[in-house]
């Protein structure tokens, strides 16, 4: 089983390349079904 937060009852995700990064999926979305606390992380790549 891949263990993601999309495996927990009530939460979606979703994921899109925006062009952030090269070929890679840069921009998440998580959805919950019901009321929740949410915190986030926010980084700037210095290469």
């Amino acid at each position: 089983m891949i263990k993601n937060i999309t495996n927990v009852r009530g939460i979606t995700g979703w994921g899109a390349h925006t062009g952030v990064k090269s070929m890679r999926r840069d921009l998440a979305i998580i959805y919950s079904k019901v009321p929740a606390s949410a915190a986030a992380v926010f980084t700037q790549n210095q290469v």
